[in-house]
């Protein structure tokens, strides 16, 4: 099985909330995982955080309906 780790296959962000959608092929199947990020000001750097405020939560399921549609949109989800 093969993963690529270096770069996910697509980003999608609304505001300060980024899902990334990485692609994990094995022989047959290809499957889709997401990891969500809330990108934070630290002084002069940026870093990501894993923990959101409830005022982000809206947001949070925003950008995972839409982390999901294009996942269903590239025809690899079996429901």
């Amino acid at each position: 099985m093969s993963n690529n780790k270096n770069k996910p296959i697509r980003e999608i962000r609304i505001g300060n909330i980024k899902a990334s959608i990485w692609e994990i092929k094995s022989d047959k199947v290809v499957r889709h995982h997401v990891s969500l990020s809330r990108i934070c000001e630290a002084g002069d750097d940026w870093t990501h955080s894993d923990s959101f405020a409830c005022d982000d939560l809206l947001v949070v399921a925003r950008v995972v309906d839409l982390a999901h549609a294009w996942i269903c949109k590239q025809g690899r989800l079996r429901l």
